[in-house]
């Protein structure tokens, strides 16, 4: 998942249940928060809201754009950061060229970001 530090807490939280059903099942939870890594009181209140030991959280320090990958078989790219998740257009999609380009994207994403 990619948010801003602003939209985070909202966003997490429309799919903490998702996010607890998939450690459960062993997947971990990749973050990257757009902004620097000055935010400790942010992790700290992620980890709360979903279960912090198999949450993996990095920063980047430029503007990025906003999505959710589902365990590789489904995203949802949001259109607009302004208005967030459920308020902006968005795609939700199950097309595997298209997941697979968001997810080696993030892959470099996540490779540049700071821990």
């Amino acid at each position: 998942m990619i948010a801003d530090k602003v939209r985070i807490i909202p966003t997490l939280s429309q799919f903490s249940v998702e996010c607890r059903q998939a450690i459960k099942k062993g997947s971990q939870i990749c973050l990257i928060f757009e902004g620097d890594k000055s935010t400790v009181l942010l992790k700290e209140k992620v980890n709360r809201l979903i279960d912090g030991k198999s949450v993996h959280i990095k920063f980047n320090p430029e503007s990025i754009y906003q999505f959710v990958t589902s365990d590789d078989e489904e995203e949802l790219i949001t259109t607009s950061k302004e208005s967030g998740i459920g308020k902006s257009p968005s795609l939700w999609t199950n097309n595997s060229n298209l997941i697979g380009l968001r997810r080696t994207a993030f892959e470099s994403d996540w490779q540049k970001a700071e821990d």
